[in-house]
């Protein structure tokens, strides 16, 4: 897949288990080699409740590029959410690293809602440094 300075462009991909994902790539005018990945919380999809399309519109007025995408499980992400465990998230959030690295992008900001934010610092394991800004929450203390 080539970038272009598009608005939005939905994305199919494969985690190393085989799994298909769906993601939506939003560019911002800038051509940025950065881009922000928002992860949703469990039970929910790549727009959380239209949240994250609102806060990706956002970040792209900023001038940041922006994907969303669904889980496993979630939305229009393959598998089961019988599946759904922070092992599988970690290979589904590394699946979006490695594609989002084919078409360009070097460097990445993530944003975990929920019990995505438990897969952070074992993504962080193979992907160092990653992410050089990460915001998360996770729903215990």
């Amino acid at each position: 897949m080539t970038r272009k300075n598009t608005e939005e462009t939905k994305v199919f991909f494969e985690t190393a288990d085989a799994v298909k994902l769906c993601g939506i790539l939003n560019h911002s005018t800038s051509n940025s080699e950065s881009i922000v990945v928002l992860c949703h919380g469990l039970g929910y999809d790549k727009n959380e409740k239209v949240n994250f399309v609102k806060l990706a519109k956002r970040l792209i007025d900023d001038g940041f590029d922006v994907f969303r995408f669904d889980f496993r499980g979630h939305g229009e992400g393959g598998g089961s959410s019988v599946d759904v465990t922070v092992e599988k998230e970690t290979l589904d959030i590394a699946a979006v690293i490695s594609f989002l690295k084919k078409i360009g992008y070097k460097k990445f900001a993530i944003l975990a809602n929920s019990f995505s934010a438990a897969a952070l610092p074992i993504l962080a394991l193979p992907f160092p440094p990653l992410p050089q800004l990460p915001a998360s929450d996770a729903p215990w203390e």
